[in-house]
């Protein structure tokens, strides 16, 4: 899947005139890199449950957004070529398989612990 988002990364940047050096090199803004510090901290510090708990929600929503808005996709050529593959069946089996293990590895009394993530 990383694989199939980069690639599709690298041909829209290639549409937008840049260089994915140029975008990797970009200064992160503040709350980007608050974001991220709290990533590695939940998974250097929590399980992995508490790590797919606060991912899970990025990669179902990211489907969520393209199936409400797949009709407007043949009004914008550049925002087709970016969500395709959030409507991808395997974006969808990585999503799905991020609930089960969630359902699969949750217990009642973890959500007091976790629900300060949503």
């Amino acid at each position: 899947m990383l694989r199939l988002k980069m690639e599709n990364y690298a041909k829209l940047l290639n549409r937008l005139g840049l260089r994915l050096e140029e975008v990797v090199d970009a200064e992160p803004a503040p709350t980007t890199l608050a974001y991220v510090n709290f990533l590695i901290s939940v998974s250097a510090l929590g399980t992995l449950l508490d790590f797919l708990v606060l991912v899970l929600p990025c990669f179902w929503t990211y489907m969520e957004m393209a199936d409400k808005h797949k009709e407007l996709l043949e009004e914008n050529e550049l925002y087709k070529s970016w969500i395709e593959v959030y409507l991808s069946e395997e974006y969808r089996d990585i999503v799905d398989r991020l609930k089960r293990t969630v359902d699969r590895l949750w217990s009642g009394d973890r959500y007091e612990k976790l629900k300060w993530f949503s």
